[in-house]
């Protein structure tokens, strides 16, 4: 837990150093952020229960299996290309690098160079995304790529986007629905009134029985003709969804973008999109109170939440207020929202272990036995392999 918080604050530290009017300053800073992004996920051996498997998964992987699989053709072809040449360390050491450009060259699309050090500062501290991207490898592939097609869905280069959605799917299958995205964008934000009605909808309707039921018989009708998805818990719950305190601020943050969007005479493409973008995440968000597997979606559009708080803190002058907002929504966000969800996930499911460097792995090999994960699944669920 203390190189978590470590990381939080070399993080934060960082984050002041780039507010320097330094450019060599400035350059440092986001490579800095940049790396520690980059190596906390590729440098973590075995950081949740899955990884053993998708170990074993690695070296079995062939040319003759790559379709006979639970795992999706592209992922396991990369499998069969890889495990001849380099052990499982290196490969996802490999893979999390161009995950990293992927994310980069997406999102330098949409914000200023400046912003590019806090953006990925809170990519980090926004627990949700960073730790969805260390610990579902394959679908972490589809949302780099995802993130990185977003320019096209911008410019409207459709047949480009749907390429690379088509591509995203064969590491992920849960990426083909990204493909009816453009249709979404061009219903969303046709006025805002009609945006704000929508999620008041949203969240009223996933409150009643009569909408539980529609629910149920849609996931059992989907799951019949995809069985894969019951593999990934279609869940629907009949109590009413948990609002907590990130629920309301949730919808708090989008009452005051939609304020300002109202007030804002000149919006340009690009905030236009980003706002898009941001609402589909709220809508989600909410879904996911009713149905767990809406969290598989979810997590393609926790880039929106970020793009939606550098919006916000550019709409400050570089005055002392931008800083008081901007620091203590960092602070916000490393006491309440990061160190609190990787405490609970380290006491809770595994998906989070005390970190365990895999640099002295590339030297010799470590018995899972000898593994933080080994000690920790024993200690919270009696074996070693929980599934």
């Amino acid at each position: 837990m203390l190189i978590y918080i470590f990381f939080d604050f070399i993080i934060l530290l960082f984050i002041i150093i780039n507010d320097i009017k330094n450019k060599k300053i400035k350059l440092f800073s986001k490579y800095f952020i940049l790396t520690i992004f980059y190596i906390v996920a590729s440098m973590s051996y075995k950081i949740h229960s899955d990884m053993y498997f998708y170990e074993n998964i690695y070296y079995e992987a062939n040319l003759n299996n790559i379709f006979y699989s639970r795992f999706e053709p592209g992922y396991m072809l990369l499998n069969s290309i890889f495990n001849n040449f380099v052990n499982f360390i290196i490969f996802k050491i490999i893979i999390y690098f161009f995950m990293v450009v992927f994310i980069y060259d997406g999102v330098k699309k949409f914000i200023n160079k400046e912003d590019i050090t806090i953006f990925f500062a809170l990519l980090f501290l926004l627990s949700a995304f960073y730790i969805n991207l260390t610990v579902t490898l394959r679908q972490a592939i589809a949302v780099s790529i995802f993130i990185y097609s977003l320019q096209f869905l911008l410019t409207k280069k459709y047949l480009k986007y749907y390429i690379y959605i088509i591509f995203a799917s064969f590491f992920h299958i849960s990426a083909i629905v990204l493909l009816i995205i453009p249709l979404l964008f061009k219903i969303i934000s046709k006025n805002l009134l009609f945006d704000f009605i929508l999620l008041i909808i949203t969240i009223l309707l996933i409150n009643t029985l009569f909408i539980d039921m529609i629910f149920i018989n849609l996931t059992n009708l989907v799951s019949q003709f995809i069985p894969v998805l019951v593999h990934y818990s279609i869940k629907v719950t009949f109590e009413h969804p948990n609002f907590s305190l990130y629920s309301v601020f949730i919808f708090l943050l989008y009452l005051i973008v939609l304020m300002l969007f109202i007030s804002k005479k000149e919006k340009t493409k690009i905030d236009i999109f980003i706002y898009k973008g941001f609402v589909m995440f709220i809508i989600l968000y909410f879904l996911n109170l009713k149905i767990t597997f809406f969290y598989r979606f979810l997590f393609y559009f926790y880039i929106f939440q970020v793009f939606i708080f550098i919006f916000l803190f550019n709409r400050f002058r570089k005055n002392i207020s931008y800083y008081i907002v901007k620091y203590v929504s960092v602070f916000i966000f490393i006491f309440l929202l990061n160190l609190r969800v990787i405490y609970n996930q380290y006491a809770n499911d595994a998906r989070l272990i005390p970190y365990h460097s895999s640099i002295e792995l590339l030297f010799y090999n470590i018995p899972y036995r000898n593994t933080a994960q080994y000690y920790h699944n024993i200690e919270s669920f009696g074996t070693a392999y929980p599934r």
